[in-house]
């Protein structure tokens, strides 16, 4: 049986008011960073960056090819990339100056899709792109023609994430873990640990175990079909969602998650991690996503506005947790 500890609640010193980040709405989707050092944020109203000093948005010219939320991409190759998280799929590239319609060229379903998901890995002639929707998956290389995935909804659920190991793609997909290839998706059965539920994001770490992200629990393993111990559990929010946000990733030999709740900080080979909480900074008891930036910044968006942390060291301010159970 795993030995879980609840995590510490600590207080730190957030910074609610980024310098340079002034955005128009508290409601933030995503956050990302171009090589130019500007953050970039999806938002209610739309998209925004900042280059640290003043923040600005994006042409009404732009925005009028979009029907709702617009959703981020950075590339690996720096390229910003915008697209419509539902309706039709449509996608424009740029971000530093000007912006290009990407011409899908695809047997685009016509009708409106949810949640579309958009991602690429790699740069130049062999980047490698995905694009899904509820009706249809498609990836293409580079410049070339894009061929349709054989996904059955029915069977394999929407798309989770997508994540690469060894120059092979895997799908983590509502109903199970597949490979990409060949147009085809080959179903990965994961043995091992009996998880509460099936992971919606899997990643290596640094220690070259594979971590899988759930709801209410991160497990590893040192084989992508084989999660062998829970690292940690009952972390998620009993909270309505109508959207669930999760996140998974590694810092500094930490790992850093959340699904449906704050984000949490656990010390790669140690079992007491550390939640770091808002919900007596932003009355905000999750968060929807986290940024480490190349300063080593850690940002957080929730529905109720952004906040930043310039540094994670040990505060002895006393511990916020309502689940503290004691203290060291």
């Amino acid at each position: 049986m795993a030995n879980i500890s609840l995590g510490f609640g600590q207080s730190f010193k957030y910074n609610t008011v980024p310098k340079g980040v002034k955005l128009p709405v508290q409601n933030i989707f995503q956050m990302e960073q171009d090589s130019l050092g500007r953050m970039w944020f999806s938002t209610a109203r739309g998209v925004f960056y900042s280059d640290g000093f003043q923040t600005f948005a994006l042409p009404d010219s732009l925005y009028s090819n979009f029907d709702f939320q617009v959703s981020l991409h950075v590339a690996e190759d720096g390229l910003v990339w915008i697209y419509n998280n539902s309706g039709l799929p449509k996608l424009f590239k740029g971000g530093y100056g000007e912006w290009e319609e990407f011409d899908l060229n695809l047997p685009i379903d016509s009708e409106f899709s949810s949640n579309i998901h958009f991602q690429s890995f790699g740069s130049g002639k062999d980047q490698l792109f995905f694009l899904e929707t509820e009706f249809q998956f498609f990836t293409w290389v580079g410049d070339g023609e894009a061929e349709e995935i054989n996904r059955e909804v029915e069977t394999m659920g929407r798309l989770n994430s997508l994540e690469k190991f060894s120059d092979q793609v895997y799908g983590v997909f509502e109903n199970g873990i597949f490979l990409i290839g060949e147009g085809e998706l080959r179903p990965i059965p994961l043995e091992g640990l009996e998880l509460p539920s099936l992971p919606v994001n899997v990643k290596k770490g640094p220690d070259n175990q594979y971590y899988f992200l759930g709801k209410n629990y991160l497990a590893k393993g040192a084989d992508l079909r084989f999660p062998e111990e829970f690292v940690d559990q009952n972390f998620s929010k009993d909270y309505f969602f109508s959207t669930e946000y999760f996140g998974l990733g590694f810092d500094k030999g930490n790992v850093f998650y959340h699904f449906n709740s704050p984000l949490r900080k656990l010390k790669l080979g140690q079992s007491r991690p550390l939640e770091l909480g808002l919900e007596f900074i932003i009355n905000s008891f999750s968060i929807q996503d986290y940024f480490i930036d190349r300063e080593g910044i850690l940002w957080m968006s929730t529905n109720r506005g952004l906040v930043n942390i310039n540094s994670l060291i040990f505060q002895n301010y006393g511990y916020w947790s309502s689940e503290l159970l004691g203290k060291k």
